[in-house]
């Protein structure tokens, strides 16, 4: 029967391509992680920044509105509907105060509002949009429905109330913001709004995140490289070994030993910057290899010389 060999041939893959490997893998998935968590964080950041902005905005603008005539100017303009609101110096300075909110800051569409007949429709007192135009420069106690904007409408009359996550409507996509009109005695008499345009959201976003992944990509390609390297010198007294170790098997025990002797790169300065010598578990394995083989070579040179005098002493017999 034909013996079997104790180890199967197979294809060498070494330590180092496998710990790269792993590396890969892992150092990939806490990249990825560390992106969008990153990218979380600044988009939080943001909003936030922005929902403080739009609430330090609208407190502004509510500071500079006399609730007491904005009260008395909604009573008349409910009394009498057919008056023509543009004489009203209440309601023109109301506008311009609006139209000066828009010019500060052109992103955002600033409006005022009280409760509609029916359920969820509100009245406009005052409103400035994005394109100007009659209409909209009339549209005192005008009914306005808008189904997204229905809770926040209604909100708006109890305390500050914020939509932060994007919508879009027939004028385009915001972010809005309410706060409740009080009089002296703590009533609400309307809502002072803002819609901020939010059409260069999703353009923001993008950037952002085609930043971080340029920044992820090259601190991912450098930590490779800076793996790759350091794998490559911490790899070589390993692979010293796997060729000392064929040389011995092919009972070249001298070139085997030259191996095992070689230095290696970087240990002096290690060594000069903890300031003490040592051992670690290479230069461990490389002596206990070294002894080996030294006891292998004593053993083959101790049964050389008794197979030369036995057979010298068989030549003498015979």
């Amino acid at each position: 029967m034909k013996a079997q060999p104790l180890l199967k041939t197979v294809r060498h893959f070494s330590i180092q391509w496998q710990v790269l490997i792993i590396f890969t893998i892992v150092s990939g998935v806490m990249l990825i992680a560390a992106y969008f968590g990153l990218y979380k964080i600044l988009d939080n950041l943001y909003i936030d920044q922005l929902r403080m902005s739009m609430g330090n905005t609208l407190n502004g603008m509510i500071a500079e509105v006399d609730a007491e005539k904005f009260k008395a100017l909604v009573e008349d303009g409910l009394a009498n509907p057919k008056t023509d609101i543009r004489n009203d110096e209440r309601y023109s300075q109301l506008e311009r105060w609006l139209i000066a909110v828009y010019r500060l800051n052109p992103s955002i569409v600033p409006y005022a509002y009280i409760h509609g007949s029916r359920p969820g429709e509100v009245l406009w007192i005052g409103f400035y949009q994005r394109t100007t135009s009659i209409e909209t420069a009339t549209v005192f106690l005008k009914p306005h429905f808008n189904r997204k904007l229905t809770e926040a409408y209604e909100k708006g009359f109890s305390g500050e109330t914020f939509i932060m996550h994007p919508y879009t409507d027939e004028r385009g996509t915001w972010v809005s913001a309410f706060a409740p009109i009080k009089d002296s005695q703590g009533n609400t008499v309307g809502v002072m709004a803002i819609d901020h345009d939010a059409s260069q959201f999703s353009t923001m976003e993008q950037g952002v995140r085609n930043q971080l992944l340029v920044g992820f990509g090259i601190a991912y390609n450098v930590l490779f490289i800076l793996f790759f390297t350091v794998s490559q010198i911490l790899n070589r007294p390993y692979i010293k070994l796997a060729q000392a170790a064929e040389y011995i098997g092919r009972r070249d025990y001298k070139a085997g030993l030259r191996l095992l002797r070689e230095r290696r790169p970087f240990i002096g300065v290690i060594r000069m910057i903890l300031t003490f010598d040592y051992q670690d578990e290479i230069d461990i394995l490389t002596y206990a290899f070294m002894g080996m083989v030294t006891s292998i070579q004593k053993g083959e040179e101790t049964i050389r010389k008794a197979n030369a005098e036995l057979e010298a002493r068989v030549a003498e017999r015979t």
